[in-house]
């Protein structure tokens, strides 16, 4: 009896060692994301280091790199992406294999540079430092993944530590060693999703030669078709409130005097631009801001792109003026007692400042050549591509107006 006690105890033993052991092991599943398949490994499992539970959850996060990855900034990033949401499983080991810390410090090296072109930083979801390091891996029994044409960083500073040695024996100053080490050769190229066009036509960053896709990476397209409704029905919405406004103010114009009639000036500069929008809505994206697979940039000639440019631009900027001078009228007669005729007696200086100054404002910018479509929206407007345009023409514009 007692020997069978024994051997019932051995055998819920053992038992109770395998049901934990297959309990520990992670449960390997093949990889579904569209981003990470064919990318050197099929199977992943989870949670990964981010606790995501599965692969729906884990997608919905590293898809937001999708246009990064397109830019090509780093050949690969797509591998370091999806090594960290879609963590490389192998039978028999239990724990998650993580990208190596050299492919996020290289990945970090090529990419950062490119998104703080745009005012993004390096995200801290993509930190390096928590990541386990190639000439670690025997000594810690942690595997890490990197493509076989990973950088050592080791290897780099053993060659910096040489030079710098000779250097010194050398009697040379080290302190421009970064620049000695510098590929002479090295520029920034034209890749996807940009296209290569004329040097003199357009650039994008400190690449010339360079242009915009006609639409955005950002956006697929149910995103572009629920961008032109949501354009559509303001838009409409918009046009239909200006203008009943304004068909107020046209049926009985003496009923309105200063200082409210500016308020109707304001909804017809608002109705003018929402014709703008519809304008795009109805010629459709590519018709208005596209030539052939790239942006519009430095738009001179007649076309759609101009007339809705002029529209929301011009009456744009139209409109803020008439909202300055509502707010100066209304001061005079409520501040400083003024009648309506004794505004009223302003009114030609309110109209040629309303109309001029956008005016000129308008023809400098198709003189210049700065007119340009967005690649999000479809709408031809002035600083889409170009930051310095936007703050010249745009933002500083603005300021003028409001002093």
């Amino acid at each position: 009896m007692d020997i069978l006690m024994r051997n019932a105890r051995v055998i819920v033993g053992v038992f109770w060692i395998v049901v934990t052991s297959s309990h520990c092991m992670r449960t390997c599943e093949p990889i579904s994301l569209a981003l990470c398949k064919g990318i050197g490994y099929n199977m992943t499992s989870y949670p990964n280091s981010y606790g995501h539970e599965n692969q729906a959850e884990a997608g919905l996060e590293v898809h937001q790199f999708y246009p990064l990855v397109e830019v090509g900034c780093y050949a690969h990033l797509k591998f370091f992406l999806c090594a960290l949401y879609t963590p490389i499983c192998q039978a028999n080991y239990d724990k998650m294999v993580m990208p190596c810390m050299e492919v996020c410090l290289e990945a970090k090296k090529r990419c950062s540079p490119l998104m703080q072109q745009y005012g993004f930083k390096w995200p801290a979801t993509l930190s390096c430092d928590q990541l386990p390091r190639m000439s670690d891996q025997q000594a810690t029994g942690n595997i890490c993944a990197a493509p076989p044409d990973t950088p050592d960083p080791s290897l780099s500073e053993k060659s910096l530590n040489v030079y710098a040695s000779n250097a010194a024996n050398r009697h040379e100053s080290t302190a421009v060693i970064g620049i000695d080490t510098v590929d002479e050769h090295c520029k920034c190229r034209c890749v996807r999703p940009f296209h290569v066009v004329s040097e003199d036509i357009s650039s994008v960053g400190n690449v010339s030669g360079c242009s915009y896709p006609c639409y955005s990476p950002a956006l697929d397209m149910n995103d572009q078709k629920f961008l032109s409704t949501w354009l559509a029905v303001w838009s409409g919405t918009c046009f239909i409130l200006s203008s009943f406004t304004f068909l107020t103010f046209l049926i009985q114009p003496e009923r309105f005097q200063y200082p409210e009639r500016p308020i109707f000036m304001l909804a017809f500069c608002q109705m003018m631009v929402a014709v703008g929008f519809m304008i795009r809505v109805f010629a459709g994206h590519a018709n208005v801001a596209c030539d052939s697979w790239t942006i519009r940039s430095s738009a001179q000639q007649l076309n759609l792109c101009q007339l809705v440019f002029v529209l929301v631009y011009f009456f744009g900027m139209a409109g803020s003026v008439w909202w300055v001078l509502l707010s100066l009228t209304w001061v005079l007669a409520a501040a400083s007692k003024w009648s309506s005729e004794a505004i009223a007696g302003y009114a030609n200086y309110f109209h040629l400042t309303a109309w001029l100054l956008p005016a000129i404002q308008t023809i400098t910018v198709i003189v210049v050549g700065a007119v340009d479509g967005d690649p999000m929206t479809g709408i031809c407007y002035v600083g889409n591509t170009n930051v310095t345009n936007l703050q010249i023409f745009v933002l500083r514009s603005f300021l003028l107006i409001s002093l």
